[in-house]
């Protein structure tokens, strides 16, 4: 019968048998996985790039400038008003800025859509000169459009919202987020924080700008198109 020690011995050969195979296998498989029962898990599959994107429709007197961001060559078709083409095109050979320019566009609202023939969005823009605001009072911009406080007063433009971190609403957590949202006052850039309830207030170019409210508030069940945000402003001479 054998003795503790020899089981231990027997064991003990065993594993160093077992070592000994598996090392053995690593050095005639180059780039094999280390021995081990458990598989490795998948590293994360890099999403499919974009094409391109939308980067802004700006009214500049009597035109409207539609600018789209390439990612690769793309043909893309930009219609206003469901049929109009544009005047000018200025597209790059690959990746960068393209542009579009309608000219002699009657103030007023109208619609521009842009598409490759796979995807597409559409847009709804207003021409013309940038509505009149009061100063101290409240007013609701979306993404690129502008307004101007007082008749002789600066030009407010709403550029964006590059973080998000507000508490979806369908959510709990344990810190209500915020948000910070991009603006600009007579070309001068400012970013203001903004928590998911209450208001955030910066200062620049002479002026207080708060941000009073912003939609729409995330969900965990879809995301939120950048061109989709809509933010109340309040503009004050300081």
């Amino acid at each position: 019968m054998p003795t503790e020690a020899g089981r231990s011995r027997a064991q003990m050969s065993r594993r160093l048998g077992v070592l000994s195979a598996c090392a053995l296998a690593v050095a005639m498989a180059a780039g094999a996985a280390a021995c081990s029962s458990v598989e490795p898990t998948p590293g994360p599959t890099a999403p499919l790039s974009r094409r391109w994107e939308l980067v802004g429709i700006e009214s500049a007197g009597s035109d409207l400038v539609v600018s789209v961001r390439l990612f690769a060559p793309v043909e893309l078709s930009v219609l206003l008003d469901g049929g109009r083409p544009p005047d000018e095109s200025s597209v790059p050979a690959g990746a960068g800025i393209a542009s579009f320019r309608f000219r002699g566009v009657a103030d007023g609202d109208h619609s521009v859509k842009v598409t490759d023939g796979a995807t597409g969005i559409s847009r709804a823009v207003r021409a013309g000169p940038p509505p009149v605001v009061a100063q101290g009072a409240g007013f609701v911009l979306k993404v690129g459009e502008k307004a101007r406080v007082g008749e002789a007063g600066p030009l407010v433009t709403f550029k964006g919202v590059p973080e998000d971190s507000r508490c979806p609403t369908d959510a709990w957590c344990a810190q209500a987020g915020e948000a910070a949202v991009e603006l600009a006052i007579d070309g001068a850039g400012v970013r203001v924080r903004v928590p998911r309830k209450g208001e955030g207030t910066e200062s620049v170019a002479g002026y207080s700008i708060t941000v009073s409210g912003l939609e729409p508030l995330p969900s965990t069940t879809r995301n939120i198109d950048p061109e989709q945000y809509r933010a109340t402003f309040r503009v004050e001479a300081r």
